[in-house]
């Protein structure tokens, strides 16, 4: 057979055979991007659903970590998952509060126990220092009087109870210092100080304790290591401190003072001791601020606080102490503070600037007219370095009117009083130019007395041990800086009129002044007013004569049931009798611990004033009313006795009587007590009262019972009353008109 072969032919439309993809592909991608669309638009959704109130926590964090106390986070009616995550946000916001309200009232508290106890700290010092100070006060006046009776094992013993209470005074101040040292609460007030005034002028202090001792002190002080820019209260502080323990530890040998440049930029203050000196026990004690507890003191004798606040201060100053021991059983103090000369130059010269109109040369200064001292109220002479506290205290006084001349070291304060020109008071600086205000004092002293050149010592802190010294070398007064101008003023004032009249005493052309200025004085010793008193009311009267006699009263609340009552006559008038007056209100304040002892009060006014009164002599009579045993104990110098009059008409007079104060050095009074009712009367007077004269007759002791007793229902201050009216009646003397003696009266009624 032979080969089929088929021949056939397709035709076909392309258009028509795509169209059914195209129309598919077209459903396709409308499809994708409506489901794309969908998908954002549900992401959308879900993202703001569910990031939304987490943004929002985060942000509640932010603004709680930013400090914002109280929020509230704002989600609502959400899914329970993010309800749980916002309430418990929201919990440890609230835990948190609490812990920071907490951790507030803790700081709170922390911060006023801190108060309390700087308070504490304060109070003790204070509580502390005035027994110690009576101590001292006491002893030294104990001492004064054996040295006259040569008891040196007596005076031996007292010197050491006052040194070992001068040494709890100088720990008291450690003490605070310390305190405020662990706080950083010590700023310091730096200045150029010279350091031989400074180290003269801390060696006066310690002279009670060098006398006591074979110590020689030597100072080498360089010229060119003679200043430091330093805090000067500070510097004191050291020194007193090194010295003070260099001192304490030796008992005889060479104390070597020296300064020299270490370099450049150290200035170095060497003390060395050729035996004794501060002991290595002492040193090794010393840790980041106190002493080791574990090592004992008893051979070093202190626990090294109060050199532990001196290596702080001395670092507060940017310096550094080294104590080395030194072959022949002496030690070797080296103190290095920083140098820096071009500061020093800036300073002086700042001060050169600050001296304009008062820095000129001692040659050069031109004294006010005559004609101006002349009408001045006094001419006062400031001694002081520093010019801008020449500058203070010069227009302090100026606008005062005060006569001022200054000079900025001692020398030409010596030069005017040799040329006759002496001034009214003197005032000093403590630290002076190569001196102090004590050795400056001690110099003028040798030649004039306390009444005759009035010195006021000026002191950079009020320290205890600065004014003992101060009166120790005869200063009048002292004065603590910054000055109050009034406080200033009153103080130089009362002394130059002190100065005054003593100088015109006996003078009868100024004997209105004399009497106006004793006035003034008797009228500042005489109480004005009573203190509250429990169980007893007291009125009192004083009405002083023309002439100006010499009555002294006191009232003094001991306790709640001791009443002390003081009444005294001095003879004479005037000045004299007022000045006698002023000396027995100090002699009562300083005795005022013997309080509630009548006999041995007035034992101790006479040992007290018997070498002062001179011609003078006291009558007085001290009682003790004690209102929770009802009794009132009395002893009486040659005074007028008190009267108890009972509510049964008796009246009891007969107290143990003895000599006036004044008569006799030794003498020793006695005393009486008696229990009084509820009601009693207790009158106190002095002799104006029933010595006051009609004619040839006298008032009389019987007039003033009768008195009492007719009007014995009335309140203590009506019976005063109507019994400086019966006086005046009696006597014929007009209400305004005084009395031919002094009339005081006391009438306390006994509850």
């Amino acid at each position: 057979m032979g080969n089929i072969h088929c021949i056939a032919r397709l035709l076909y439309n392309e258009d028509a055979v795509l169209k059914p993809v195209y129309r598919n592909y077209t459903i396709f991608v409308i499809s994708t991007v409506i489901i794309i669309f969908l998908a954002v638009i549900f992401s959308l959704s879900f993202t703001r659903a569910f990031s939304r109130p987490i943004e929002t926590m985060i942000q509640s964090i932010k603004q709680f970590d930013e400090g914002v106390p109280n929020i509230e986070i704002p989600i609502k009616n959400k899914t329970d998952e993010i309800r749980k995550l916002a309430t418990t946000i929201q919990h440890l916001f609230y835990m948190v509060n609490l812990e920071i309200r907490a951790l507030q009232q803790t700081n709170r508290e922390l911060l006023r126990l801190d108060k309390l106890k700087d308070d504490f700290l304060a109070n003790l010092s204070y509580e502390l220092k005035i027994p110690l100070n009576g101590i001292i006060h006491l002893t030294n006046n104990v001492i004064n009087d054996y040295t006259e009776k040569s008891h040196p094992y007596t005076i031996n013993t007292l010197q050491l109870i006052t040194n070992s209470a001068m040494r709890l005074s100088y720990l008291i101040d450690d003490i605070s210092d310390f305190t405020r040292l662990k706080n950083n609460d010590i700023v310091l007030n730096k200045k150029i100080v010279d350091i031989t005034g400074v180290i003269n002028f801390v060696i006066s202090l310690l002279q009670p304790t060098i006398a006591t001792k074979d110590i020689k002190i030597i100072l080498s002080i360089q010229n060119n290591a003679s200043r430091l820019y330093v805090d000067e209260q500070r510097l004191q502080q050291i020194f007193l401190n090194i010295i003070g323990n260099s001192i304490k530890y030796t008992k005889q040998g060479t104390i070597t003072i020296a300064t020299q440049m270490h370099d450049s930029n150290t200035l170095s203050i060497i003390l060395t001791s050729t035996a004794g000196g501060i002991p290595q026990e002492l040193v090794k004690n010393i840790d980041d601020f106190g002493y080791d507890s574990n090592i004992s003191s008893k051979q070093s004798g202190g626990s090294a606080l109060g050199l532990a606040v001196t290596t702080k201060l001395i670092e507060l100053h940017g310096g550094s102490i080294y104590i080395e021991p030194q072959p022949d059983s002496g030690s070797c103090v080296t103190v290095d503070f920083p140098y820096d000369e071009n500061l020093m130059g800036k300073e002086l010269s700042t001060a050169s600037t600050n001296d304009f109109p008062i820095s000129l040369p001692e040659d050069t200064i031109q004294y006010q007219p005559s004609l101006m001292l002349d009408t001045s109220q006094g001419f006062v002479y400031i001694v002081d370095d520093d010019p801008v506290n020449v500058k203070i205290l010069q227009e302090m006084l100026q606008n005062a009117n005060f006569y001022i001349e200054f000079s900025h070291d001692p020398s030409s304060l010596y030069d005017s009083i040799q040329k006759n020109r002496i001034p009214d008071i003197v005032l000093l600086d403590t630290i002076l130019p190569g001196t102090s205000a004590f050795q400056v004092c001690e110099t003028i002293r040798k030649s004039y007395s306390l009444h005759e050149l009035p010195i006021i010592i000026m002191t950079s802190k009020h320290q205890t041990q600065e004014i003992i010294t101060s009166f120790r070398v005869g200063a009048n007064d002292y004065l603590s800086k910054p000055y109050n101008e009034e406080e200033l003023i009153a103080r130089i004032h009362n002394l130059i009129m002190l100065k005054r009249s003593v100088k015109e005493h006996n003078d009868y052309l100024i004997l209105k002044h004399e009497i106006r200025l004793a006035h003034e004085i008797h009228n500042s010793v005489v109480i004005q007013n009573i203190p509250p008193l429990h169980n007893i009311t007291i009125a009192h009267a004083y009405i002083p004569t023309r002439d100006m006699g010499g009555d002294f009263y006191d009232v003094i609340k001991i306790d709640d049931d001791k009443i002390g009552i003081m009444i005294a006559d001095v003879t004479g008038h005037g000045i004299p009798a007022a000045l006698v007056c002023a000396m027995l209100k100090m002699a009562f304040i300083n005795n005022k611990e013997h309080a509630q002892y009548p006999a041995r009060m007035l034992t101790l006014l006479n040992k007290d004033l018997s070498s002062t009164i001179h011609d003078n002599y006291i009558t007085s009579a001290y009682s003790l009313i004690n209102t929770k045993h009802k009794t009132i104990t009395v002893s009486i110098a040659g005074h007028l006795p008190p009267l108890l009059l009972h509510n049964n008409g008796k009246v009891f007079k007969n107290w143990t009587r003895a000599f006036p104060i004044g008569w006799i050095e030794d003498a020793e009074y006695q005393e009486t007590s008696i229990h009084y009712q509820h009601g009693d009367k207790f009158i106190l007077y002095t002799d104006g009262v029933i010595e006051l004269k009609k004619g040839k007759q006298i008032f009389g002791e019987d007039n003033v019972i009768t008195f009492i007793a007719n009007s014995f229902g009335k309140q203590p201050a009506i019976l005063i009353e109507e019994m400086i009216k019966l006086l005046h009646d009696w006597s014929s003397i007009p209400a305004d008109e005084p009395f031919k003696d002094d009339v005081t009266l006391l009438i306390a009624e006994l509850l």
